[in-house]
């Protein structure tokens, strides 16, 4: 093998058009929606811009939601796809 002379240069704002992106906020709305499905309870999905990139939030919408994943870590447990 010769000696490869080569440059990358990363783009910076087309990375972080890249994760601001319409598609990525779709990406990610489909993999909370699947953790919130997974938990099976009553959760909230949000995704938003943040300043650097797009970002999922799934939360308890409601009280007796919010203690059992307190108390049984459903979020965490569909995040592992348990």
């Amino acid at each position: 093998m010769g000696d490869l002379d080569f440059k990358i240069e990363i783009d910076d704002d087309g990375i972080r058009s890249l994760l601001k992106s319409d598609n990525m906020q779709k990406i990610l709305e489909a993999q909370a929606e699947k953790v919130a499905k997974r938990a099976e309870g009553n959760f909230d999905v949000k995704v938003s811009n943040q300043q650097t990139r797009a970002v999922a939030k799934v939360s308890p919408g409601d009280a007796p939601t919010f203690y059992k994943n307190k108390k049984h870590n459903l979020l965490l447990k569909a995040i592992k796809g348990g």
